[in-house]
């Protein structure tokens, strides 16, 4: 809409669709090239920083798991206490290490869904 109103055509009409879809392409490409730069550039800079840093890189997925299990913690307890439980049987089972947060993120979520239905069924 925004596109619309710069070019001063009335959203509906045959050159408002073109407006805002030229728009939409523009923005899409924009982003691309963005993160092109961003991702070649990271990529860069993790080669030039120390291993040491490096190697701690792999406890960001478990970092964002436990900040996600601690606020469902706050609102519903019960989830808190099922997602520590998944991810203490999932880290300590014979599951691959590159499907252990997949594991717990997704296995949690289905837990939780179920759960609400089994309420709501209930209920």
């Amino acid at each position: 809409m925004l596109s619309q109103s710069a070019v001063g055509v009335e959203p509906g009409t045959k050159k408002g669709e073109l407006t805002a879809t030229l728009a939409m392409a523009a923005a899409s490409i924009v982003n691309i090239v963005m993160l092109l730069f961003i991702v070649f550039g990271g990529s860069y800079v993790v080669t030039l920083l120390p291993q040491s840093v490096v190697d701690s890189l792999v406890f960001v997925l478990p970092a964002i798991f436990g900040g996600l299990i601690a606020q469902l913690a706050m609102q519903k307890p019960l989830w808190g206490v099922i997602g520590i439980a998944l991810a203490l049987t999932v880290n300590l089972g014979p599951v691959p290490t590159s499907l252990k947060a997949f594991c717990c993120i997704f296995g949690l979520v289905i837990i939780c869904l179920l759960l609400e239905k089994l309420k709501k069924a209930t209920a």
